[in-house]
């Protein structure tokens, strides 16, 4: 399934598309944010405010996002959150 898959839902759809787990387990914020149908800009800025609507890893200088934590947004429309005052996390590498 590619990415341009995850932006398009059929008419008339109720359900959210699945998220392909099989090839990696996570996306960049720029992959999120092209899912999720905004702007990587706009994604950045609601990661440094600590707003992004899913927990958002900081892998060395790279940041990612688990597929399952957006998919589960999007099929519930909850925001996911670390138990972190800024809703990221870091992993030192």
């Amino acid at each position: 399934m590619a990415l341009d898959d995850l932006t398009q839902l059929p008419a008339g759809s109720v359900t959210a598309p699945r998220i392909d787990l099989s090839t990696c387990a996570m996306m960049t914020l720029g992959e999120a944010a092209m899912v999720l149908g905004i702007h990587r800009t706009t994604a950045w800025n609601l990661y440094k405010r600590g707003e992004f609507t899913v927990p958002v890893l900081k892998i060395g200088s790279n940041l990612r996002i688990v597929k399952a934590h957006l998919e589960l947004f999007i099929e519930t429309g909850v925001p996911i959150a670390f138990p972190t005052s800024t809703g990221s996390a870091s992993i030192a590498s």
